[in-house]
C-alpha cells in the first residue's frame, strides 16, 4: 500500500478578476504603479543614500533622511522629473519608456489600407535607433550612460537613477537603484515534490500523445520504482481535450492538480487570464484535488512560497530585450520588483485603475515560468541573502519533460517520456 506525504497548501485569489470594467483607461494603472514602486525604490535608496530635498527658492533643506556619514551621500532628491537642474548631480525615481520604432503600433495597423499586406510577428523589437526615457507624472527625461547598455530595461520597471543633466537636455545615468521588496519568509517544508509541466497543447487530430498518459501514470504511482512512487507532486477539438480529461482525472485520483491556462487555451488573452471553465474536465472536475486557476498564479506549499506563469510575461520581455538568454531576463524581473512590467504596453492586460497585482510584494522561494523553448534553472541570491529558484518549464509537447521540484531544499530534477516508434 503506498502512502503519499499531506501537505499544508494554500493559493491566492489576487488574480481573479470580481469587476470585469473596461471602461476606464490605463493612465491610472501606470499611476498606481509608480507611487507604489517609487516608495520602494526611495526606501532601498536610502540605505546607501542621504537624499536631500531642498527648497528651489531658499536652498534651504526641508528633508534629509539620515545624518551624513562616512557610509552614505549626499545626493539631492528631486520630485519631478521637470524640475532637474543642467549639471546638478542627482537622484530621480520614475517609469521606463523603450522608444521602439519596430515595436507594434496599434494606430498604424488600423490605419493600414485594406490591401496592405501585414507583416509576421517580429522576434525581436530592438534596433540600433531605440533610445530610453523615464518619465513621471510631469514629463519625461531621455537617458544616456554606458551603464544602460548593461542592465536590462523594458517600458514600465519602475527604477531610481543617479546621474546629471547633460548638454541637450538628456539626463546621463551614473547608477541605477531597484525597489525593495519585503524580507521573504523562512523555507519550512519537512519535504515532498511538486511536479511541473507546460505546454501539452492537445492535437486535435491524434488527441493527447502516449506521453502525457505516461506522465499521468507516473504521477498516479503507477509508473516507475517505489521511491518515486511515495513522492508528493502537487485550433481546439472536443475529443483532444477528452481525452486530456482522462488523464487528468486519473491524477487527481490521487495527487492535486492544479491546471492554469495559457496563450492558445479558451479563455480571455489578456492577463490575468482567469481559470479554464470546469465543464471543459466534466470528469476531472468531479474531484476536490483538482484546481482550474489563474494565469499568473501563486501559492503556497508548506512554507514554500510559489509564483507561476504561463509564459506570455516573459516572452514578451524577450522581444523587446537585445538579448537570447531568458534565464537572465527572469532573474531581472526580481531585480525590477514586477514580472509583467511591458503590461499593458505590449503585453495585453486587465486595466486595473487603482492596483497594480504583478508587482512583487516579496521575492518568491520559487518563480517558474511555463512554454519556453528549453529547460533551464538557476538559484538566484537576493540583495538581502533572499534564496528564490527560477524555472524555465519546456513545452511537454516538444520535449516530454516532467520537472521535479524538492520543497526541502529547492532541487530541481528532469523526468522525460517517450513513447516507443
Amino acid at each position: 500500500m503506498i502512502s503519499r506525504l499531506t501537505l499544508p497548501y494554500s493559493t491566492s485569489t489576487e488574480f481573479q478578476i470580481t469587476d470585469r470594467s473596461y471602461s476606464q483607461q490605463f493612465a491610472g494603472f501606470y499611476f498606481s504603479r509608480l507611487a507604489i514602486l517609487r516608495s520602494k525604490v526611495l526606501a532601498s535608496a536610502k540605505k546607501f543614500l542621504n537624499l536631500i530635498v531642498s527648497d528651489d527658492e531658499t536652498d534651504d533643506v526641508i528633508m534629509k533622511n539620515g545624518p551624513s556619514s562616512n557610509n552614505k551621500k549626499d545626493i539631492k532628491y528631486v520630485e519631478r522629473m521637470l524640475d532637474v537642474l543642467p549639471g546638478d548631480s542627482c537622484f530621480i525615481v520614475g517609469t521606463v519608456y523603450m522608444d521602439m520604432v519596430l515595436k507594434p503600433n496599434v494606430l498604424e495597423e488600423i490605419g493600414l489600407e485594406e490591401w496592405t499586406i501585414v507583416p509576421p510577428p517580429r522576434t525581436k523589437y530592438t534596433s540600433d535607433t531605440d533610445t530610453i526615457c523615464l518619465e513621471d507624472e510631469s514629463g519625461r527625461l531621455k537617458l544616456t550612460g554606458d551603464i544602460l547598455k548593461s542592465q536590462f530595461l523594458v517600458t514600465g520597471c519602475v527604477v531610481g537613477l543617479i546621474g546629471r543633466e547633460i548638454n541637450g537636455g538628456q539626463f546621463h545615468v551614473e547608477e541605477i537603484v531597484y525597489p525593495e521588496m519585503s524580507p521573504q519568509s523562512d523555507i519550512g517544508s519537512s519535504g515532498g515534490f511538486i511536479g511541473i509541466v507546460s505546454g501539452i497543447n492537445v492535437d486535435g487530430e491524434v488527441g493527447c500523445s502516449s506521453e502525457v498518459y505516461m506522465m499521468a501514470d507516473f504521477l498516479s504511482g503507477e509508473l516507475g520504482n517505489e521511491e518515486t512512487k511515495k513522492s508528493k507532486n502537487s485550433n481546439f477539438n472536443t475529443q483532444g481535450i477528452q481525452q486530456l480529461d482522462q488523464a487528468i482525472k486519473q491524477i487527481c485520483t490521487s495527487l492535486d492538480l492544479d491546471i492554469m491556462p495559457g496563450a492558445n487555451d479558451p479563455t480571455g488573452s489578456a492577463l490575468p487570464q482567469q481559470p479554464i471553465h470546469f465543464s471543459l474536465f466534466p470528469d476531472a472536475c468531479l474531484y476536490s484535488s483538482f484546481h482550474s486557476v489563474t494565469n499568473p498564479y501563486n501559492c503556497c506549499v508548506d512554507g514554500v512560497n510559489i509564483l507561476a506563469t504561463s509564459g506570455q510575461n516573459l516572452d514578451d520581455i524577450f522581444r523587446c530585450i537585445d538579448s537570447e538568454s531568458r534565464l537572465d531576463m527572469m532573474e531581472q524581473m526580481l531585480n525590477w520588483g514586477h514580472f509583467a512590467p511591458t503590461a499593458p504596453d505590449t503585453l495585453w492586460c486587465f486595466p486595473y485603475k487603482e492596483k497594480d497585482p504583478f508587482i512583487l510584494k516579496s521575492r518568491p522561494h520559487v518563480f517558474i515560468i511555463g512554454n519556453q523553448p528549453k529547460f533551464e534553472t538557476r538559484l538566484v541570491i537576493g540583495p538581502n541573502k533572499e534564496k528564490t529558484q527560477i524555472i524555465l518549464v519546456p513545452s511537454f509537447s516538444e520535449s516530454g519533460t516532467l520537472i521535479l521540484l524538492n520543497l526541502k531544499n529547492l532541487d530541481v530534477e528532469c523526468v522525460g517520456f517517450k513513447a516507443p516508434s
